[in-house]
């Protein structure tokens, strides 16, 4: 990929991508990376850095070749809250003439000394990588559903609406209501309406694609937005995760499930905008009776 173009988190090869500052220039990284399903997108220097992280969030971010202030790069990254869990590691010859501490002061996660090979530094990675996803689950994520919460949204979505407005690609966001959930709860109880809203989060999450973010705003609504997508895919998405019933849980009468969708830049070019009219289609999908998905009519898009 041209270290020019903006990336998505998750490359064709289906790879999560680890952004570079500098060319990863140890023999043999990159392929070890790649085994490990790690890609790389090489960012020129820490001003085209910045860019890309304003645009996706990658696995993790490795400064690899020798910058004018690699320390004021890792204080920035750590300063963005999207960026928190994302880990920052800094090859020793990249900080040459630095101290390993201050680098740890300035918020890196680790130093890698040059004397380790291929092997042991992929390996260094990909334990931080994973450090990071058991801290960032345990604060981000909806303990029962596994889903984002709320919190994480509030980050990433004016991300998104950034990223979309400067690559001039789509975007939809997705409000999802299951329908008649208070009388699971008055006539089955809490742990029933839990178990429900444990199963049907595991069939959302199967129906998205790797870089579609779900979010579970509280009791039975959620939250998902999908990248460069526009409201007739983000249709046929839900409508397959709709037809499947997999989220259907034993002892319990079928649920069905409604959505209002908003689409990026048709039905507003702010965050909010798009959440007023989510919010309005999914109304209009309780008014139709529930168990569909509802985009802004054309003639409204032409006012």
């Amino acid at each position: 990929m041209d270290a020019t173009q903006s990336a998505p988190p998750f490359g064709a090869d289906g790879h999560e991508r680890i952004l570079a500052v500098g060319p990863v220039k140890v023999p043999g990284l990159v392929d070890r990376l790649r085994s490990l399903g790690l890609g790389v997108v090489t960012a020129a220097g820490a001003e085209q850095a910045r860019q890309e992280l304003s645009e996706w969030v990658p696995a993790a971010v490795l400064v690899a070749t020798p910058a004018d202030d690699p320390f004021g790069f890792v204080r920035w990254v750590r300063g963005q809250n999207r960026l928190a869990f994302v880990p920052v590691v800094l090859f020793a010859s990249a900080v040459q003439g630095m101290s390993p501490a201050a680098a740890l002061h300035a918020g890196a996660d680790d130093v890698l000394s040059d004397a380790l090979d291929a092997a042991e530094m992929a390996s260094g990675v990909a334990a931080r990588i994973a450090r990071a996803r058991s801290l960032e689950h345990l604060a981000l994520r909806d303990p029962l559903t596994g889903l984002l919460n709320l919190r994480f949204m509030n980050d990433r979505l004016p991300a998104e609406v950034g990223r979309a407005a400067r690559a001039k690609t789509g975007l939809c966001v997705a409000l999802i209501e299951l329908d008649q959930f208070k009388r699971v709860i008055d006539e089955k109880g809490y742990a029933a309406g839990d178990r429900l809203l444990a199963s049907f989060s595991r069939a959302l999450r199967a129906g998205l694609r790797n870089y579609d973010i779900g979010c579970r705003l509280g009791g039975d609504e959620f939250l998902v937005l999908f990248p460069d997508c526009s409201a007739e895919g983000v249709q046929a998405a839900l409508g397959h995760v709709r037809s499947s019933g997999q989220w259907l849980v034993p002892g319990l009468a079928p649920i069905t499930f409604s959505a209002g969708l908003a689409e990026f830049p048709g039905d507003g070019g702010s965050v909010d905008e798009l959440l007023e009219v989510a919010d309005k289609n999914l109304r209009r999908a309780r008014r139709l009776g529930g168990n569909c998905s509802v985009v802004t009519p054309a003639i409204e898009h032409r006012r």
